[in-house]
């Protein structure tokens, strides 16, 4: 069928009955747009409407699909040529549906697909969100200690092999070593053999940072494969590396922080895979290797390092942590007498790192 041609033919008929468009719109069941398309030959009507329309503009359905008036002593060869047009025409219409259906259900299939693939996704890329809301909402740096060392006499010194700090130990019982990383461990008991309080600390080992970004860091712990299904290798150590850098992280502080303000985002279905494995690396990360703190307190001065502040079974603790050279030189003081600012920071204000 010519469009072109049928469109003028049905604007001059429309004229002729003096018919707005929106009035042969209104008589069709149809839209005035779809009128002034017809008649503009950018589409034809639907060949429901050929005979409606036909009967608006009073014509023959054969004068509508030849698109222009027919003697009577050629009605028979136009209604030939109409039926040829009307059956490719309906084939056209028959063959845009089908193409438009097999699209559409197409696209459904992909966006399933997409689903079921970013579903499996958000699946084994996730850490429970309890474990690590109870861990962030309390990472935020809420006191700072600023530490400066002092010069002792050598004979008042307890030394390690790392270090040396002022012996306050004359009056603790030295327990038997506790673990590789808090060797050393003194308590402290009352008249009645109570114990009052303990400090124990250790060797140096790998910061947060160096742990995190190596190529061996996998699942720590002999963490239960049924609730962590992946490890953090799949965000491999290139990929950590690279975060830390882009982020612009060089020490546990900066680590902690970044934590704090950013692990509350969650993956969704429109998170990219290389994203989810770098949220599931630092929140698995975090549930594992930092501990549920009630605040954190900063340490400036002469050293540089932080302290978590927590409470368990009812007794305070206050882990230090002074970082030097990417070593970890941990502290673990409980006990009222021995987890107050004033103390700790006699203590640490003598600490010499060989």
């Amino acid at each position: 069928m010519n469009q072109i041609k049928i469109g003028k033919f049905i604007a001059k008929c429309r004229k002729e009955k003096e018919l707005t468009q929106q009035e042969l719109a209104d008589k069709l069941g149809v839209t005035d747009k779809a009128i002034s398309k017809w008649e503009n030959g950018r589409c034809l009507m639907d060949i429901s409407l050929l005979k409606p329309l036909s009967e608006c503009l009073d014509i023959s359905v054969i004068e509508l699909i030849n698109g222009e008036k027919i003697l009577s002593e050629d009605v028979s060869v136009k209604s030939s040529e109409a039926v040829e047009k009307t059956i490719i025409y309906a084939k056209r219409k028959i063959k845009k549906s089908r193409i438009r259906i097999i699209s559409v259900v197409s696209l459904l299939c992909i966006f399933l697909i997409f689903l079921s693939y970013k579903g499996s996704l958000l699946y084994f890329y996730n850490v429970p969100r309890s474990n690590i809301d109870e861990i962030v909402d309390d990472l935020k740096f809420k006191d700072t200690m600023t530490i400066y060392k002092k010069t002792i006499d050598e004979d008042e010194y307890f030394i390690t092999d790392e270090f040396k700090i002022r012996n306050v130990f004359s009056n603790f019982e030295e327990v038997e070593r506790v673990n590789e990383m808090w060797p050393y461990q003194f308590i402290l008991k009352d008249s009645n053999d109570k114990t009052i309080g303990s400090i124990t600390f250790g060797p140096p080992y790998n910061s947060l940072v160096e742990i995190f970004g190596s190529e061996d860091t996998v699942i720590m712990g002999g963490m239960d494969q049924n609730t962590w299904p992946i490890d953090i290798g799949q965000f491999d150590s290139a990929d950590r590396k690279d975060f830390l850098l882009q982020n612009d992280i060089n020490d546990d502080i900066d680590f902690l922080k970044y934590i704090g303000e950013n692990c509350y985002i969650k993956n969704n279905i429109f998170t990219s895979p290389k994203i989810m494995k770098k949220n599931y690396a630092i929140n698995l990360f975090t549930s594992i290797a930092i501990p549920d703190v009630d605040s954190l307190t900063l340490i400036n001065g002469d050293y540089d390092g932080y302290i978590y502040n927590l409470e368990v079974n009812n007794k305070k603790i206050r882990e230090v942590h002074i970082l030097r050279n990417d070593r970890n030189y941990a502290f673990s003081f409980i006990g009222k007498d021995f987890t107050s600012d004033e103390y700790i920071y006699e203590l640490l204000s003598t600490l010499e790192i060989k």
